[in-house]
């Protein structure tokens, strides 16, 4: 028996526009007493109009979590190609501040 292909994943760049469910990041308190600030990038995978993986995040170390927690709650229109969904592969943007 034939399984399903798995959906095709493409690359997005900028998932910031396409969101559906926007989860502002709790700004942690030793990042907050220590003054970090900064934008965190955190690249993802969506599937179904869902974050189903985070696959990696850069800027200040301390806000990283939070932005990855943000980011997981986060929803998306959903991409299909002929009928078929998209997988997407790309980033979401916060920036933190004082």
């Amino acid at each position: 028996a034939a399984k399903p292909a798995a959906p095709e994943t493409s690359d997005a760049g900028s998932l910031n526009a396409f969101a559906t469910r926007r989860v502002v990041p709790r700004y942690p308190p030793l990042a907050k007493q220590s003054g970090a600030t900064g934008r965190v990038r955190v690249h993802v995978i969506v599937e179904g109009g869902k974050v189903v993986a985070v696959t990696s995040s850069e800027g200040p170390l301390l806000l990283r979590q939070a932005a990855e927690d943000a980011a997981r709650q986060w929803s998306f229109q959903t991409v299909s190609i002929e009928g078929r969904p998209m997988r997407l592969n790309g980033y979401i943007d916060f920036n933190f501040s004082l």
